[in-house]
Formats: structure tokens, C-alpha cells, sequence
């Protein structure tokens, strides 16, 4: 009898082994758990139109249309080249995944048929910027 009892002890302790790795790898996924990364595409397009008036005004109007996945938040818009300037708007809008917003702002120092540069900053839901310049004749 005293081999079946060794034998016992040996599949209870065997046992308890087992309950306290299954236990452990239960707590693990609690602490640790498995998460999978999704890639997350942000791509921005920019489209803007110049227009002049007279003494040196234009409006400019700029589109940005949010190609990518996720909202984005437009964090300014400028205009340069000569002595070109732009009042921005107070605030910007966030724009949402394949929306567009557009923007009018009043400009001074355009002179008609100038060559100038539109700069547009955007911010990503992870905090980083994307920055999108295009050029555009003062019409």
C-alpha cells in the first residue's frame, strides 16, 4: 500500500503543478494582454484657390480633404512668398475620416499672377503633424 501512496502524492502533486501554470497563464493574460497593432493611414489633400481684389487683398481658399482613417485636426494654414499674408481663423475644425472642410481667409500683399506656396498643418489622433505645401497663382 505504501507504493500506491507514493504514487498518489506524486499525481497530486503533479496535479497541483498543473492548476498553478494554468492559474499563472490566466493572471499573465490579465496583466499582459494580447493586443494586436492595426495600421492606421493618414493622408491629407490639399487644394487651394488665390483670388485677388483690389489694393493688394485676395482670399484665399484653401480644401482640405482628410484621405486618410482617422479624424484629423487642422493646426494652421499659411501663405508665403513676396510679402504675402494670411489672417487665420480663430479656430480650426477637426475633420473627420473622408470628409473635407474648406477655409476662407483674407490675405494682403498678393499682387495678381504671383507665385505663392500654401502651407497646411494637420495634427493625427497619435499626436504627430503632416505637413502639406502646394502652389497656387494669385488669379
Amino acid at each position: 500500500m505504501t507504493g500506491r501512496a507514493g504514487m498518489s502524492e506524486s499525481v497530486a502533486v503533479l496535479a497541483l503543478v498543473v492548476i498553478a501554470v494554468a492559474i499563472s497563464a490566466v493572471v499573465a493574460l490579465f496583466l499582459f494582454p494580447y493586443t494586436r497593432s492595426v495600421a492606421v493611414e493618414e493622408r491629407v489633400e490639399v487644394s487651394a484657390a488665390l483670388n485677388t481684389l483690389p489694393a493688394g487683398a485676395a482670399v484665399l481658399r484653401v480644401t482640405v480633404q482628410n484621405a486618410g482613417s482617422s479624424e484629423l485636426r487642422v493646426i494652421g494654414i499659411a501663405l508665403s512668398g513676396q510679402s504675402a499674408a494670411c489672417n487665420p481663423p480663430p479656430s480650426f475644425p477637426s475633420v473627420p475620416a473622408g470628409k473635407s472642410a474648406e477655409f476662407l481667409l483674407d490675405c494682403t500683399g498678393v499682387t495678381r499672377y504671383g507665385k505663392y506656396v500654401v502651407s497646411v498643418r494637420v495634427m493625427t489622433p497619435a499626436g504627430s503633424t503632416i505637413e502639406t505645401q502646394v502652389p497656387v497663382v494669385a488669379e
